[in-house]
Formats: C-alpha cells, structure tokens, sequence
C-alpha cells in the first residue's frame, strides 16, 4: 500500500510536470497513415490479413460489466491480439517470422522500483517472466471507464450509457459481416501464424486466471483496481483545454506519461507508441521527447480493425519506425579485453554510485551494449562499449533532455582506455551551439577545468516530431510552439566523479572555486554556461600530479553570447534549486548574467554543506530547510512560478554575520565564516546600495574561495588533497614529492546527513535512503573505507585550530 501510495504522489507530480506537452484529437485512420504506415517492401498478403472471429469477439469481451474490476479486461485483450502481428509474412527469405506477444504480469520490473504497467508487448524470442520495461515493444494501459479519460475533446466519441457490446443489435450485425468476410478469407490464403485454433482464456502467460469479483467489506477494494459501476455518462470529465483537470484524468495522465518515460529511457529510443483503453474506447498515443501526439477517443468494439492494423503495421516497420536507435546494439558478450578494462576500473574507481570493494572485480550482471558516436567535424565514427541504462527518478518524466551518463570503453584495437560518455536531447537554435561545439570552442581557448572531449555530434535519425503538430492538433496553449529536440552525444577523455564524494571540505572549496573559474574563463571565450548545479561540477584526480580538481560539464545549455551581444538573454534556464534568487523572484522574462551563474556556484556550496558535512539541524528541520531553499515555489494567478525569496534571506543573514540562524551552525571551523564573506557579495545584487555585485571582479569569488581552502583544517592536508608536510596547507616545493592524502591518516570531514519528512519515516528506513542516495553510492574511494573515522572538529572555536594535536601525514 505504501508503494502505490508513493506511485499516486509521483503521477500528480509527473501529470502537472507534463502538462502543456500533449497534442490532441488526431483521426486515429491518420494516426496509422502517419507513423505506422505501410511500407513498400511488406507483401500484400501480410496486409490483408483478417483476424478471426474468436479474436474480435475476445476484443469486444475486454469492456467490463456492471460491477466487474479493471483487470478482468487484461486477458480478454490479451486472448484477442497475442501473436497476431509478426515481423513480416512467411516467406522464403523470412522462413521463422517473429510473432508480438502479449503479457499481463503481476511481477512488476523490479530494475525499475517495481514499477508495472497493464499489458505490454514483447518479440516472443524476448518474451521475459516478468514486466521488463527495457526490452516493450508497445504497452497498454486500461481504465474501465472514460471517467479516467486523461484528455478530452471535442471530437471525442459521445459520453454514451455503456452497453454490452456483444448484445448490441448493430454490434451484432456488423461482426456477423466482419465473420463472413474473415471466413472468406480464410479459404482464400491459408493462415501461416498458428490462428486457426482459439486458445483458451487463460493461458501460461496470463497471469490474472480467476474470474472478476465484486468487492465487498470483507474483501475491500485495492487501489489499482478500478471499478465500473454506473454509466459513462454519470461523471462527464471537465478539461483546461485537452488535459482533463479531475483527480482521476490527472492520475491517468501522470500514470501514462510514467510509463512512457521508463520505455524512452530503459532503452535506446526516439519515440515509442502506447495505447489508453477506458472500458469500450481507445486512444492511440505517440510518445517523443518533445511531447505526445493523441487521437481523439473511438469506440474499439465498433472498429476493432483500428486495434488489429494498429499491431499489424507496427510488426512490418523498420526498427527506426518503431523508435529503437539503430546506431545502438545489444551485445551477447563482450571482449575478454574490454571486460578487463571495466574490471580494472571498477576495482580502481566508481560507477554510477557503485563501487566494489579494493581487489573484488565487479560482477558482470548488466547487459552491455555497443555505441556508435559520429562527429562530423573529425569526419570520424567510434563504438564503444557502453553498460545497460540504470533506472533513476528522472526516468519517468518522458518530455526532458534524458541526460544519460555512463563509462564507455572503445570498441578498438589496442585502446582501451575508459572513457565517459553522454547521451541527450537538446533543442536545436540558432543562439545556441551544440555541446560539441561549445567544447571545441573552450578548447581553442584554453579554458581551464573543463573535460577533454574525444568526439561528439548530433544522431540525424533521432529528431522528435511532435512539435510539428502544433499548428493542427488542440493543446492547451500552455508554450509557444517548440523547436525540435535532436539526440546529441558525445564522449569525453575525462572521468570524473561527483562533486558530493568530496573527503574534506577544503577540497569541496577548492573544486567548486575551480569550476567557478571555468565558468569566468568561458566567459570570456563567449560561452554562458547557465546551468552551474551540484549535478554539472565534477570531480577528476589528476593522473600526473595526484591532485583532485573541480571540472564543470554539462555545457548543453550554454549561450554563445558574444555571437548575439545586445539580444535579450530572457527565460529560465538551469535547475531551479541552485538558480540565482534574482532569476527566480521575476514572474517574467529576466536576463541570465555571469553573476547568476556564480551566485548558483554558492547554493552548491550550501547544498553540499547541509548534505554531507556535520552541523546541529534535526532531520526534521533539515528536511524543512531543503525544501524552503531549494524546491520552494509560489504559483502565480497566470499559471508561472516565482521562488527566492529565503535565498535572499540567507543572503541578507550572511551579511550580518548570522549564518548560524539561517543555515546550520556547521562543525566544520571556518565554514560559516566563509559563507557569510561569500553571502555578502551577493547580497549586494539585491540591496539598493552601491556599489552593485555585477560591478566586482567574478574573479573575487574564486579568490576568497581558495583562501577559505587554503586556511581551512586540516593544514596537513592541501586544498587538493595533497599531504602537506610542513602543515600550512601548502605542497611540497618539488613536484616530485608530491602524494596524495590518505583518510586513514587524517580522518574525513565528509558526513551525510539525515533528513526526513516526518516522524512516520523511521530512522531504519532513513538510514537506507541515506546508504541508497549517498553512503553506498560509493562503498570505497580510491580503496579506503568511508567506515574510517570522521575528523574531529570543536565547534566552539570558529577562528582557532581545529585539532589541538595536529597529526603528521607519514609519507607513503
């Protein structure tokens, strides 16, 4: 219960998230014409197939009666069109054609939270035991009534009293048409698919066998069995615009729009095809990264044909017609050679929040794949070998950019070396470049802690499709018409680290002032970053010098400012919990400057501060404390968004030397002082009094930054990880002697703190978000165990030395 409970709040979530995206009332004839069509190789006799009787009676069963629950209507669909569609006729040169199979399962896909949809397709060579989001050809989601419509309009068929389709007079007639036709054609072309006998309802891959029940007090009613008891017509649903606005419409959306999001992300896909069943209508839908293009309403159980051609034209399309990217391929196995890269790196280092413990090799359980990656500027392709995508929360969302991050080892002879790649959609405009670009420009600048890139460029065959029908379809007018999004990917030397497996809080200062750098530096190459977030610092040990430094990354969103100098730089952009206050308290357009990305530099700061270094907030007041500054929002009468308002607080509190009240009182010496010095210069972009902070030196951010570093304990330690021999936080002279600091040596300061949301989160179920979100995202660093004791600190000395009795780093 407490699964669908959380499931219900992130369907809200995702349904007001998504709204705006969805494009309404195409014909459903049209909808087949356009992007399932026929294509020119596919024989005729595949065409003119005609389903059997016992298939369109089974389909014009699935609508419930009076009184019957959601999931009787599963098997009936699934009877009505399991191994219907194949990939093609029985030919000579397609002796074994695939059929598309249809699965009802309880057993939800455990890779993805457990999530689970109604019905879902599958190749029946690929046929899993279980819900498999990766591996959907198409899924299906059934609601018993249209009263769970999650769109409305006006071509809809009429909100009619529900009746029993097989006892209707005009269904009658039209199926006993629809039967002689069908006989007809089965003496004139024998069937090559196994239809001619009718299998029975309950089959090895129907799970839900026992007949429909009717709820009572001693049996009550789970929450994802929906009921039908009454007429369609009783609760006619109202809309803003095509988006119905009842508690239902709005869980259906969220529920459709969850489920699409997992098939785009859990696979490598353009688009991807589902359809909403609510009781004796349909609804066929297109999913992009740029939106949904749906039809409007159609009763099934009168055009059934509209259901069977759906599956029919999808078995014969290519695989960029339904969606897959073809520059991407599953791998049986990988080469001996390239699993003992990736078992080297993962004793070595980290992935995706996982790490093994020193001297254990990872446990190949992921699929893998191989990559390709075009860079038109080089005129070269790479592949690369790349793991299976990892589910995270953001999978669920279907209109973003679906930053994909992961290792990638080159599919090449004698290089081997691990690489990191990045997968994502971007908007194509003529005041932005793409990511590609942008770090072809830094490097013919030299800016400084940014990543090497390898190569990169766009995927041409990936462009979504959905912002063409703006002009046509009804929307709820919510945007101005989109620009296209195009998959960009590209793959850097650098790998790097998040910024949050920081050791010491002198290293966190110094890789954000490091990446602080690169942003000014690029700045002065003509590129604005606008996205400086805890996600887009990185951190990455220098092979050479054993240095940790800051790299920022992430330049997707990067404005060529310099090429459109005296244009209005309007709208929002970044991730709103470190956006500047400044950008977030105007309701309207406002400029994105420099000084916003540096004031974003410092709610990073803060946000890696509370998380994961030790100060006197409950998890209770931390969790409050996040929420006020980093997800608060105000929702205006016109439907925009304004928030802020305790990050000027914070700043206002800074510069009167009271941090402590606003943020934490931190048990890290020197901490609070440097954030109140930091405060203060952005406090002065909202103050009325001169001079301004756009009118300083960027660079005095930087500099306070890495004297804050470099004053800070341990002195034995330098801001960059370092051993400091002669404790002053300074380096040996000689390069040479350089060595990297070891944690059991020193201690950590690196201490994650709980949160929660109220008493009923249990400090058990607390600890395992903790250990999920952060502690096990990496068990070991460089092989030391975060196990180690954390450095002391006394908290009552704010300017005096942090350890009454400094250890010396013995040399290793």
């Amino acid at each position: 219960m407490a699964a669908t409970h959380k499931a219900n709040q992130a369907y809200e979530s995702i349904a007001t998230d998504t709204t705006g995206h969805y494009f309404v009332g195409m014909n459903p004839d049209t909808f087949l014409d356009k992007f399932l069509p026929w294509n020119a190789s596919t024989a005729r006799v595949y065409k003119q197939k005609v389903p059997r009787k016992w298939r369109r009676r089974a389909l014009r069963s699935v609508p419930p009666h009076l009184q019957m629950l959601e999931s009787s209507m599963y098997p009936p669909f699934v009877k009505a069109l399991d191994k219907w569609a194949r990939d093609g006729p029985l030919t000579d040169y397609n002796p074994n054609p695939r059929a598309l199979c249809f699965l009802h399962s309880k057993k939800p896909d455990t890779t993805c939270d457990d999530l689970n949809v109604d019905v879902s397709t599958y190749w029946e060579d690929d046929l899993p035991k279980r819900t498999t989001f990766s591996s959907q050809q198409t899924h299906i989601v059934f609601k018993p009534t249209i009263n769970y419509d999650a769109f409305q309009h006006e071509a809809d068929q009429p909100n009619a009293q529900m009746e029993d389709p097989l006892s209707s007079e005009d269904n009658k007639e039209e199926e006993t048409k629809e039967e002689e036709n069908a006989n007809q054609e089965d003496e004139e072309t024998a069937s090559d698919d196994g239809d001619n006998q009718e299998p029975e309802l309950g089959d090895e891959n129907m799970d839900d066998e026992l007949p429909p029940r009717v709820p009572d007090d001693n049996h009550p009613q789970e929450e994802e069995d929906l009921v039908f008891d009454g007429d369609e017509a009783d609760l006619p649903p109202t809309a803003k615009g095509v988006e119905t606005d009842t508690d239902s419409g709005r869980h259906t959306r969220g529920q459709i729009a969850a489920y699409a999001g997992l098939a785009l992300s859990m696979a490598f896909r353009g688009h991807f095809f589902s359809m909403l069943i609510m009781g004796r209508y349909a609804r066929f839908i297109r999913w992009d990264r740029r939106g949904a293009v749906v039809t409007y309403r159609f009763d099934y159980t009168r055009k059934p044909d509209l259901i069977f051609n759906f599956y029919l034209r999808y078995g014969q399309l290519t695989l960029s017609q339904r969606g897959f990217d073809t520059t991407v391929e599953p791998c049986e196995e990988i080469p001996p050679v390239v699993k003992d890269a990736f078992n080297r790196y993962y004793k070595d280092a980290w992935y995706g929040g996982a790490k093994l413990p020193r001297g254990k090799a990872s446990p190949f359980t992921t699929r893998f794949f191989r990559i390709q990656v075009t860079d038109s500027v080089q005129e070269r392709t790479e592949a690369f070998f790349i793991p299976a995508p990892q589910y995270t929360s953001a999978s669920l969302f279907p209109f973003c950019r679906a930053t994909r991050r992961s290792l990638a080892c080159p599919n090449q002879r004698g290089d081997y070396t691990m690489c990191f790649l990045k997968d994502s959609w971007q908007e194509v405009s003529s005041r932005a470049a793409s990511e590609a670009d942008v770090y072809r420009i830094l490097e013919e600048a030299k800016v400084e802690h940014v990543a090497s890139m390898r190569l990169g460029g766009d995927v041409e065959d990936l462009r979504t499709e959905t912002q063409e029908w703006f002009d046509e379809l009804a929307h709820n007018k919510r945007y101005w018409k989109p620009a296209v999004m195009v998959c960009h990917r590209l793959v850097l030397n650098t790998v790097a680290r998040d910024l949050s497996t920081f050791m010491w809080c002198k290293v966190l200062l110094s890789c954000v002032a490091d990446a602080v750098e690169g942003a000014q530096q690029a700045y002065q190459a003509g590129v604005l970053h606008r996205d400086l977030s805890a996600g887009n610092i990185m951190i990455v040990k220098d092979k050479k010098t054993n240095e940790w430094r800051g790299v920022l990354i992430d330049w997707d969103m990067s404005l060529l400012w310099k090429k459109h100098e005296g244009e209005a730089r309007t709208g929002r952009t970044g991730t709103w919990a470190f956006i500047s206050a400044k950008i977030l308290r105007s309701p309207h357009s406002v400029a994105h400057m420099l000084w916003d990305d540096m004031e974003s530099a410092f709610w990073v700061l803060i946000y890696q501060a509370l998380r994961y270094l030790n100060h006197d907030h409950s998890r209770h007041s931390l969790f409050d404390l996040f929420n006020r500054i980093f997800n608060a929002k105000i929702a205006r009468a016109d439907g925009s968004m304004t928030g802020g308002r305790d990050k000027i607080t914070i700043m206002t509190f800074c510069t009167l030397g009271r941090s402590e009240e606003m943020l934490a009182r931190f048990k890290v010496n020197g901490l609070n002082k440097a954030l109140e010095q930091l405060g203060t210069i952005f406090d002065l972009r909202y103050a009325h009094t001169e001079p301004a902070a756009e009118e300083q030196d960027p660079t005095c951010i930087t500099n306070l930054l890495r004297k804050a570093a470099l004053a800070m304990e341990p002195l034995c330690i330098t801001p960059t990880g370092l051993v400091s021999p002669t404790n002053d936080s300074n380096p040996p002279s000689d390069p040479e002697d350089w060595q990297g600091a070891n944690i059991d040596d020193v201690g950590h300061d690196r201490d994650p703190m709980p949160w929660s949301s109220g008493p009923e989160e249990s400090a058990q179920v607390q600890q395992h978000q903790t250990r999920r979100v952060n502690g096990s995202m990496f068990q070991h660093l460089d092989g030391q165990s975060l196990s180690k004791r954390i450095r002391k600190s006394d908290p009552k000395d704010e300017e005096g030395p942090l350890l009454k009795k400094q250890r010396q780093v013995p040399p290793t």
